[in-house]
């Protein structure tokens, strides 16, 4: 009986809509278009922390970043990052795949940042970035409003240091 449905669903020309998976049934995003090179120009990495607007779709989000010095351990629990150097250099610490907070400074790895390097890093990967880069950054999916972001606990006891989660939305200049 399914076959004949399925026929019945090509001929009508339903068949794209109706079995796509899920995630591919929502709204197209408006085109739109930025250069980074010029973006960048306005906003050089050394000139202080920036952010370009943020580009949502269904699945994902895009911003351009300016960072002056980096941005401290973290992690996003519920979402991949997608990381590609636009300009400047700097260092990219990573610890395991997925396992929150090292506890140990032999489990963080080390990268340089250069434009041209890209990097996906699995959710509750921590990370760093040190130095004055230009980023561009993807999550999947999209950052909630209160920005999805977990920092290192601070205290004494930091056997659960993924308990300090903080909604940090970060600085915006235009």
């Amino acid at each position: 009986m399914i076959l004949p449905i399925r026929r019945l669903l090509l001929a009508l020309g339903l068949a794209p809509v109706l079995l796509a998976p899920p995630g591919c049934q929502t709204t197209a995003p408006d085109f739109r278009y930025r250069n980074e090179t010029a973006w960048v120009a306005d906003h050089p990495p050394a000139g202080g922390e920036a952010e370009s607007e943020v580009w949502r779709a269904p699945d994902a989000d895009l911003r351009l970043w300016a960072l002056p010095a980096g941005v401290g351990e973290h992690l996003h629990r519920d979402r991949e990052e997608w990381l590609f150097v636009v300009a400047g250099h700097g260092r990219l610490r990573v610890g395991p795949p997925g396992a929150g907070f090292p506890t140990r400074a032999a489990d963080w790895r080390s990268y340089p940042l250069e434009p041209g390097d890209a990097f996906l890093l699995p959710r509750r990967t921590a990370h760093a970035v040190e130095g004055a880069v230009a980023l561009r950054a993807l999550f999947s999916p999209p950052q909630p409003a209160e920005f999805d972001v977990v920092f290192p606990a601070t205290g004494p006891d930091q056997s659960d240091s993924t308990s300090s989660s903080h909604s940090r939305p970060p600085q915006r200049k235009r």
